[in-house]
Formats: C-alpha cells, structure tokens, sequence
C-alpha cells in the first residue's frame, strides 16, 4: 500500500488480502496442531475465510472506477492506512509467522489480535462502501465478531 491516494478500490483490494493472510494462518495452525481439538477449529476457520474472500471479489467486482472517490480526507485516509500497515505482520507473510508459533494458548492469542485488527479494518469500511453493499459488509463484520468470540471462548477454556 503506497501512501498516496487511497482509493475504494484498494481498500477493497486489501480487505481481500486479509482473508487471504486468514486462510494462510489458519492452515498453517491447523497443520501445526493436527490430531488436536484446535485442528477442527482453525479448519472451520479457514473455510469461512474463503467464503469471505469470496464475497469480497464479488464486492469488488461490483465497484465501477466512476464511483470511486477521488480521495479521503488526509486524516482519515493515514488512519485507514495506519491499519492496513499494522496488518501486514511488518512486511512477512503470514504462514512465516504462524509457523514459528507452537504453542496454543500464543496461537489464539496471535490468531485473535488478527481477527480484531480484520475487524477493525471491516467497521472502517463500512463507511466507504456504497449503500447497496453496507449489508454485505455487516454480515461479514458480525462473521468476524464471531471469529474473535470462537477464539476467546477457546482461549479461556
């Protein structure tokens, strides 16, 4: 992500690598901690991060360059930056990450801050998504919700 202009587009774009970057992590755990009852979760984990990225392809494919906004205000748009930054594990991929974590207990926890930082990310984009797809956006942002809740009822268990 460059620090020009930010487009709908390339919120759109990211929020496609962010389930992405979910897929990858968790199959990485799920290979990690295969024979576990954690596999069957981060499994399940995996599967609805495909249906996410899928929705937002579909999401995307539906936005037309003359409906983009030019530019966010310059606040606004270093704060949406400020995110997708944080959420890019400082330039390493994904699975690198995840697969130094052995441990449970750091896995839910690494697996739960990505969730919150998705989820952060999705509320913001509600705001800059047209009226038609908001719907769309919430249903994904309660997914989310659900996913932060999965792994803090695992986390506490």
């Amino acid at each position: 992500m460059h620090l020009g202009k930010l487009s709908l587009g390339e919120v759109l774009e990211f929020a496609v690598s962010v389930e992405r970057n979910g897929l990858a992590m968790y199959r990485q755990f799920a290979v990690t901690f295969a024979g576990t009852e954690l596999e069957k979760l981060f499994d399940e984990l995996a599967d609805e991060e495909v249906k996410h990225e899928e929705d937002f392809k579909r999401m995307f494919g539906d936005v037309k360059a003359e409906n983009l906004p030019e530019t966010y205000f310059d606040e606004y748009r270093e704060y949406m930056e400020s995110i997708i930054n944080l959420h890019l594990f400082q330039g390493k991929k994904v699975e690198e990450v995840a697969a130094k974590i052995t441990d449970a207990n750091e896995a839910l926890k690494f697996a739960l801050e990505f969730e919150k930082d998705s989820l952060l990310f999705f509320l913001e984009l509600k705001n800059l998504v047209d009226d038609k797809d908001k719907a769309m956006v919430d249903k994904l942002i309660n997914e989310e919700r659900g996913h932060v809740l999965k792994l803090s009822k695992k986390l506490i268990s």
